[in-house]
């Protein structure tokens, strides 16, 4: 069966609104009509204009994932309603509520209007209102969320998309998928199956159940990907009905929504044509490589050793079937719970003594127990993700021949301070310690040279009150800077100096996808922290912390005079119903300089803001395929961005390191815990292009008592084993094109002396 993405010559361009009951209502084909609400938005800074935004929330675009679908791709039919839908937020993945709610302040009143269920299959779509009518398609955008693909949804008002809708011109769409276990738990016996009874892999499914005939191969375990492909298929098919372009999309996520767009980009299986251009904030699939097959069955067998009767043992079609008709969502999650986790992040873990009900998951690890962790992610199935997935993604982009998606350019980027977010409770000496204790030895001995700091000889001498608080604090640094680089840094910043070498002679230009770079280096002021999250002394701490670039890009600024209707869950507060609004005197919005002072982005983070909001909006407008080869992408100050690589070719070089990394630079502040330079409060924040030797980022060393370099620490994380594991003299690609052996593997995989390799279903 065919999975690319047909020709729209033939598919309706338009669909007519007359003949409804409102002139907003939107008739989706094989589904029915949506009447949206209308949100209407202040001016955002002076000389931009006030305006209004349709927003069509809580669509279906598959049926629900529950009983027998649980754990497949997904299912046709379309869902279908025979009156007016009307808009409102639908349910969000199955997750735990604290932890889906963060930092970020939620809406009112969500835990209790907003439900947590495997019912979660729905996207929103945000149209901006015009006074004219050109008749001309829109580009779209469409926002994939993060969350460690554990937790996350669309409904958070982080994720509004009525202002970027607004300033951008854009259609803004938003995708659910699955998280945790119910997203990306994979097995044997699943991998057995057919893709169901209507697997919705193609846009030909969209409209009719696919013929009998050969079995679609779709793998095991990536589920949650599954649902941003089919989600993305209804874009494809059906965004032309909201005045959208279904040939100039753009793919943009955060975190672990941008290091699944990396999975879409590079997959074999993803239909060809779902998106043309791609913006990965914080992540690429570097960032969390693929879980083992051998991982994903280790959780899966627990869950059978722990809730499936007796009588099926043996039985794994049963075993399978009873897990997914018999047990609760919740009792799933509660099995799986005490599964340990650590940072930096791990798919497995050494077996301490109290680890002794964890799964065994390794067949190599020879003395050495390991246990399943609870980390989250991509499935290494050999279908979805493909033998040579890794192998790929860790090198450049492919050329556009070659590319299913994006091959009208891609945009990589990162925050400053990736790390500090995720180790808030690393607070003390001691707490590092216990941090590291769960860590190869020889990784412990590794960063205390690398980042200058041997914990455990520190904290065993007898230290004053102010020398332990020097000391916590040091700890903490320490940590957020080693965990960040791990994760995020070393990972983004290689794929980008990998994206900076002289194209292969054999790709030739014509072929290659521009790919650009950006840092954002930021340090929020206190009344937006203050006004966009519970814990502002906590984040002021994080300096230009992991998701900062969220709110910049969808301008939520924390002022309810600008985006008060953000913060609601009950839909009659979420705007008005277009219909009963037009023709009365809407109540008058607040001009950009006679707002009252309140907390939230100050007047320099809003123009910051609005500047971010306008190279994404460059980016989504940027012409498609055919033509962009021949135009260069504009940023909104006029300049042309130039893309990695250029200026090594320029210069001749055969190789540029990360310090030659040629990136847009969105504020010039170094890593916490250094100080920025006091500069005019007046002063804009200042948005450039730069070398990343040049940017205070490079220069300042992760610390004041770190005395390796970006560039070390680069190698460190991405090409250089754990001391006295494997052979520092190592080829990059080892013997018959195997995997480099590094320490970012290694602490993830557990492979110390071999290279990481794909392993399948046993």
């Amino acid at each position: 069966m065919t999975m690319s993405a047909t020709s729209h010559a033939g598919a309706p361009q338009s669909y007519s609104r007359r003949g409804s009951d409102s002139k907003y209502d939107v008739l989706i084909p094989h589904q029915g009509r949506i009447r949206p609400r209308r949100v209407r938005l202040a001016p955002f800074v002076d000389n931009t204009r006030a305006g209004s935004v349709l927003a069509y929330l809580g669509i279906p675009f598959a049926q629900a994932p529950t009983g027998l679908r649980r754990w497949q791709v997904p299912q046709g039919p379309l869902p279908s309603w025979s009156t007016t839908r009307a808009s409102k937020w639908q349910a969000d993945p199955h997750q735990d509520f604290a932890a889906m709610e963060g930092m970020y302040r939620g809406r009112k009143n969500a835990k209790t209007t907003i439900q947590r269920s495997e019912d979660c299959l729905y996207l929103n779509v945000w149209v901006p209102e015009s006074e004219t009518d050109d008749h001309a398609k829109r580009p779209v955008m469409v926002w994939i969320y993060g969350g460690a693909f554990t937790v996350g949804n669309c409904s958070r008002p982080l994720h509004d998309g009525a202002r970027l809708a607004h300033e951008s011109g854009c259609i803004i769409v938003s995708l659910t998928y699955r998280v945790g276990a119910m997203g990306f738990l994979g097995a044997r016996s699943m991998a057995k199956e057919t893709a169901g009874d209507w697997p919705l892999v193609s846009l030909e499914s969209l409209e009719r159940k696919p013929a009998s005939g050969p079995t679609i191969e779709v793998g095991a375990g990536n589920w949650g990907l599954w649902d941003l492909v089919s989600g993305l298929l209804w874009v494809q098919r059906f965004i032309s009905a909201f005045g959208g372009n279904p040939n100039k999309v753009t793919a943009f996520g955060e975190s672990a929504g941008s290091i699944a767009i990396h999975y879409l980009l590079l997959s074999p299986l993803t239909p060809e044509g779902l998106f043309h251009k791609a913006i990965l904030e914080s992540g690429v699939v570097a960032t969390l490589l693929p879980r083992t097959t051998q991982a994903a069955q280790g959780a899966f067998n627990k869950l059978v050793r722990s809730l499936c009767p007796y009588h099926l043992e043996g039985d794994e079609a049963a075993q399978l079937e009873y897990l997914r008709t018999r047990v609760s969502a919740d009792e799933i999650a509660s099995c799986l719970r005490p599964l340990v986790g650590k940072r930096p992040r791990s798919e497995y873990t050494p077996t301490l003594q109290d680890m002794g009900c964890l799964p065994r998951a390794r067949e190599d690890a020879g003395d050495e127990g390991c246990g399943v962790t609870d980390q989250w992610g991509p499935v290494w199935d050999g279908v979805f993700v493909d033998r040579d997935f890794v192998a790929r993604a860790l090198e450049p982009l492919p050329p556009r021949s070659k590319l299913r998606n994006g091959r009208s350019g891609v945009i990589v980027g990162m925050c400053a301070d990736e790390g500090t977010m995720f180790n808030f409770l690393i607070a003390t000496g001691q707490s590092l310690v216990a941090h590291q204790d769960l860590f190869d030895p020889g990784l412990s001995t590794d960063l205390g040279r690398l980042y200058g700091f041997d914990v455990r000889e520190s904290v065993s001498s007898k230290r004053n009150g102010r020398e332990k608080a020097l000391l916590d604090q040091r700890a903490f640094y320490t940590c957020a800077t080693y965990t960040g680089d791990a994760q995020f840094t070393a990972p983004i910043l290689d794929y980008m100096a990998a994206q900076s070498s002289p194209k292969n002679d054999s790709m030739g230009r014509d072929d290659s996808v521009n790919v650009y770079g950006y840092l954002l280096a930021h340090r929020p002021s206190w009344d937006m922290l203050e006004a966009l999250t519970t814990v502002p002394e906590m984040t002021e701490e994080w300096a230009a912390f992991h998701t900062l670039d969220i709110p910049f890009v969808f301008g939520l600024t924390g002022r309810p005079d600008l985006d008060g209707h953000a913060y609601v869950s009950d839909m009659s507060e979420y705007g008005v119903d277009p219909h009963d609004d037009d023709g009365q005197d809407a109540a008058p919005l607040p001009s950009a300089s006679g707002r009252s002072r309140l907390n939230g982005m100050t007047e320099k983070e809003k123009h910051l803001s609005l500047y971010m909001m306008r190279t994404w909006t460059a980016v989504a407008k940027f012409p498609s395929e055919a033509e962009a080869s021949s135009q260069q992408l504009e940023l909104p100050d006029g300049s042309t961005w130039t893309c990695l690589g250029s200026n090594a070719q320029q210069a001749g070089k055969e190789q540029s390191g990360v310090d030659q990394i040629h990136l847009l630079a969105i504020g010039e502040e170094p890593q916490a815990p250094a100080r920025a330079k006091a500069t005019d409060s007046e002063d804009p924040i200042r948005i450039w292009q730069t070398i990343l030797s040049q940017h205070a980022f490079a220069q300042q060393r992760a610390g004041d008592h770190v005395v390796a370099s970006l560039d070390d620490r680069v190698r460190f994380w991405m090409h250089e084993p754990i001391t006295g594991t494997a052979s520092p003299r190592h080829d990059e690609r080892g013997q018959s094109g195997q995997l480099r052996v590094c320490r970012a593997m290694q602490n993830y995989y557990g492979f110390l002396s071999t290279p990481p390799r794909f392993l399948p279903w046993s």
